[in-house]
């Protein structure tokens, strides 16, 4: 918000997952793992820029990010 840079939403897909916080790093996978990276649109920076306080627009931010990322994420189950 500071910066006023636009947020690139990046969502990853691993199967099988791997390198969780219950995994081992040393503990290999039984098939291949495969990344899945999908960049989204932009998010412009302009709609937090508003005569507030930071505080006020960081949850804001927080808050609509949450949702965003629930959204797409429904779509992958």
């Amino acid at each position: 918000m500071r910066t006023a840079a636009d947020i690139s939403p990046v969502l990853i897909e691993c199967s099988p997952t791997t390198l969780t916080k219950s995994d081992r790093w040393y503990e290999v996978p039984d098939r291949k793992v495969h990344i899945r990276i999908l960049v989204k649109d932009m998010i412009p920076a302009t709609q937090y820029m508003a005569p507030v306080s930071p505080a006020k627009l960081a949850r804001t931010l927080t808050r609509d990010l949450n949702e965003y990322f629930n959204k797409e994420l429904r779509a992958y189950e």
